[in-house]
């Protein structure tokens, strides 16, 4: 049994590393990178829990790349892979909405959100 678990271990590990190549090398820069600073605020959309081989960073690395704050909106029911597809995407949407809503309300800009739907003004939600 032990002999099994460490061999799946083993076999887990080996095919989780990426493989050294150019891409990898500009994707995972090193120790020695040291990433630029930005003057924005930076926004994350992010899953409710990440998949526990993730950064344990709630601000995911973001935070060291600004120098005016990083805002999490989480998207409920989120799944990662699947973000940009039905259902996943309305929740998405809604998130950027809300984000965009409070930098437009900071800004001194009205936002034209309907307060009830959280969308756009004139802008129709289709479901199947």
């Amino acid at each position: 049994m032990r002999r099994a678990v460490r061999n799946r271990l083993q076999w887990w590990l080996q095919n989780s590393v990426p493989r050294k190549t150019e891409w990898t090398n500009t994707y995972w820069p090193g120790e020695d990178f040291i990433p630029v600073r930005i003057s924005s605020r930076i926004t994350i959309f992010k899953i409710p829990k990440q998949p526990f081989y993730y950064n344990s960073d709630p601000l995911l690395g973001w935070g060291s790349r600004t120098t005016s704050g990083v805002e999490i909106e989480i998207i409920p029911h989120g799944r990662h892979r699947l973000l940009l597809r039905e259902p996943y995407a309305r929740e998405l949407a809604v998130a950027m909405l809300r984000s965009l809503k409070r930098v437009q309300s900071e800004s001194g800009r009205a936002a034209e959100i309907d307060p009830q739907h959280e969308q756009p003004a004139g802008v129709a939600v289709v479901t199947q």
